[in-house]
């Protein structure tokens, strides 16, 4: 019993700071874990990976705030904390509703974050995951029940299908009242490709560094990876379905984007799963 009990009571696992940011002085705990000169991953011994969790604003000894500053403070704050670690860069590993820290962090602190992210049993809207029980939730008084704070469905579901349907309709009126016949079209489209080819050849940038430009995106893709559990009441596979979808969006061919399935396990036990943190911590090193 005396070797867990020290364990636990490691100065490691209660670490705390106070900083001044632009909401004020906050305190912030975490623990920081191992090897002080391995590569740091947010949120081992063997491995040689630093692992840093920090206690978001209202957890643990952190200072509370109120629940719409908190995606801001935590962006504010996380840089300032790793400058007073005198941690550079660190690599990005959230489970669950963690994954609106996570991704804010990576769009807003990017100058911190490594190019290896990690998602567990990422959290997905009700709206599109069509989960019943988070759906039910949001008819839940805020003050009785103030964990999820759903975008309102009218955004969601009526007024983007709504948008999107006007301007394809826009789009074909527009069309109908030109009356511009095929042979006009053809012209539109002669000109378009013969200015092109003048741009590429006057001002476009040669093949040779194209291929270069293509060889070094290569070299520094952000390798993004997903453990999804094999059951998981909160998420469902509609959800898993639509998280997937996202990074196969047009525009993201700089990112490396694998998942997988972690048999026998489920929401909250993929985190614990051995072989996922064997491969996250391999990723960092």
């Amino acid at each position: 019993m005396s070797e867990p009990l020290s364990l636990i009571s490691s100065k490691s696992f209660h670490r705390g700071v106070v900083l001044d940011t632009a909401y004020g002085p906050l305190a912030v705990t975490f623990a920081d874990i191992d090897c002080a000169t391995g590569p740091v991953l947010l949120f081992h011994r063997r491995a040689g990976v630093r692992l840093l969790v920090v206690d978001r604003p209202g957890m643990g000894a952190s200072t509370d705030v109120p629940l719409a500053q908190r995606l801001a403070v935590w962006v504010d704050m996380l840089p300032r904390l790793l400058a007073h670690l005198g941690i550079p860069r660190v690599s990005l590993v959230s489970h669950s509703a963690r994954t609106i820290y996570l991704l804010n962090t990576w769009a807003y602190c990017c100058e911190v974050v490594s190019p290896v992210i990690a998602f567990s049993a990422p959290w997905v809207n009700p709206a599109h995951s069509h989960v019943t029980a988070m759906q039910m939730a949001q008819y839940i008084p805020t003050k009785a029940f103030a964990i999820w704070h759903l975008i309102p469905r009218f955004f969601v579901t009526q007024a983007t299908p709504a948008l999107v349907l006007s301007g394809a309709l826009v789009s074909r009126v527009s069309s109908w009242s030109s009356g511009t016949s095929n042979s006009e079209a053809a012209k539109d489209r002669s000109f378009l490709d013969a200015n092109w080819r003048r741009v590429e050849r006057d001002y476009g940038v040669p093949h040779a560094e194209q291929a270069e430009l293509a060889r070094l995106a290569l070299c520094f893709m952000v390798s993004v990876r997903t453990y999804f559990s094999a059951t998981d009441a909160l998420v469902g596979s509609r959800g898993q379905r639509y998280f997937e979808e996202c990074w196969l969006a047009p525009g993201l061919d700089g990112i490396d984007y694998v998942s997988c399935t972690v048999d026998g396990t489920a929401h909250d036990t993929v985190v614990q799963a051995v072989e996922v943190w064997e491969e996250i911590f391999s990723s960092v090193q």
